[in-house]
């Protein structure tokens, strides 16, 4: 074997670091030398702690442990190396000093700050001493420039230099995967607010379509047909245009949706106004009810207060081939039904029973402008409140009943009116 000169020795392996057996520092690498000049001559314990193994800090436990991977750390932050030479200074601007207090509460920038060595301990005989054999740990390029250290400063002959690079590499891969997995993050909380706003434009068209409290029982899983409720009294509203049919004849159909539209946003407004539940709508006719799929104890005074207002708003509207305010007539009844949401297909929230056809006859047997209730609805009202006029008997479904209808004030002859709309 070829002997090797000591100066080479420290070459090869830059960051050694060569002590007795009272631990005291006899000589070290030239690149230990670079950053960390005034620890020859100290004890080892005093520059750097034993991170790993954790043994005691002694010869012995050293020499017993030769075969594991030792880390030193620096107890201290080492110094920059001055670019115009070859010693170490200190030297500080007044504006680093100013912050020197600030960068202590800075645990990174002290971690940067600090030389984590790693590598194995060798006893020598020629020497009498143990030989560390270290090679710096770098997170990066960033903590390598804050210590004062650069590639060159590594050794040539082991992967120090790699390993710096290829941590370089995988942070660069790393942040760009992040921004990345960032853009993405963005995207998805874009994509999940627009989802949210769909979410909620579906939800309003389907509770238009059927009442909450019957939709959230279908989304939970529950049977079409397990929807299904009696109600023992509820208010239910007819209502369509006079000589409708003759009004179709003489516009395009253009005109007629037009109309139609115009005239159930109207009804629309009323619905929400007074609190009732628009049931559906078949041509001109138009459905509303009370006291369903909500109990109302005031079901009826609700609807007869939405028939007024229907006949009132009617007046703005006009006929668009004669110019003529177009004119309806109202039904109304009370009694008892069964709702619920039927079908598969295009599900609608529907009333069953007598009820239904006896309010649509209502309103088939009553007059323009004018509001029909039936006898069950009159005895809901409180006569106190409402200007109620018999209409005498009429023939309805097979069979002969009382009519009543009702006016607002003095103006309308033979129909219903509340006074507090007087």
């Amino acid at each position: 074997m070829l002997p090797v000169k000591a100066y080479l020795f420290l070459q090869i392996f830059p960051f050694c670091i060569v002590f007795d057996q009272h631990l005291v520092i006899r000589t070290i690498g030239n690149s230990l030398q670079a950053v960390m000049p005034n620890i020859i001559g100290r004890k080892i314990p005093q520059v750097f702690d034993l991170t790993r193994p954790l043994i005691d800090y002694t010869w012995k436990a050293i020499l017993g442990h030769t075969n594991n991977i030792f880390e030193l750390t620096s107890i201290e932050p080492i110094r920059k190396k001055d670019n115009n030479e070859n010693h170490v200074t200190h030297v500080r601007t007044k504006s680093e000093m100013e912050s020197s207090e600030d960068e202590e509460y800075d645990d990174s920038k002290n971690e940067d700050k600090l030389l984590l060595l790693k590598g194995q301990m060798m006893y020598m005989e020629e020497w009498k001493s143990i030989v560390y054999l270290g090679t710096p740990v770098m997170r990066d390029l960033d903590a390598m420039l804050h210590t004062g250290l650069y590639i060159n400063d590594l050794s040539m002959h082991d992967f120090s230099r790699d390993m710096v690079l290829a941590g370089q590499q995988q942070s660069a891969e790393l942040k760009l995967a992040l921004d990345q997995e960032l853009q993405k993050s963005r995207q998805l909380e874009e994509s999940m607010r627009k989802l949210d706003i769909e979410m909620k434009r579906t939800d309003e068209l389907l509770y238009q379509m059927i009442p909450k409290q019957v939709a959230d029982r279908l989304r939970r899983g529950e049977a079409a047909v397990d929807t299904c409720q009696y109600f023992d009294c509820v208010t239910i509203l007819f209502s369509d245009v006079v000589t409708f049919t003759e009004i179709c004849s003489r516009i395009s159909p253009m005109e007629v949706v037009s109309m139609l539209n115009a005239m159930y946003s109207l009804f629309d407004q009323l619905t929400e106004k007074h609190g009732v539940y628009k049931v559906e709508t078949i041509g001109d006719a138009y459905m509303v009810v009370s006291g369903a799929p909500e109990h109302d104890p005031k079901h009826a005074e609700k609807v007869c207060d939405m028939a007024l207002d229907m006949v009132v708003v009617i007046g703005g509207l006009k006929d668009p081939s004669t110019g003529r305010s177009l004119r309806i007539r109202v039904g109304v009844h009370s009694g008892a039904v069964v709702a619920g949401v039927v079908g598969l297909k295009m599900p609608r929230y529907c009333l069953f029973g007598d009820t239904v056809n006896t309010a649509s006859r209502m309103e088939s047997t009553s007059d323009a402008l004018k509001i029909h209730i039936s006898e069950r609805t009159k005895e809901l009202l409180n006569s106190e409140e409402w200007d109620i006029s018999d209409r005498g008997t009429i023939p309805v479904k097979n069979g002969f009943e009382c009519g009543l209808s009702c006016w607002q004030g003095r103006y309308l002859y033979n129909s219903i009116s509340n006074a507090r709309h007087d």
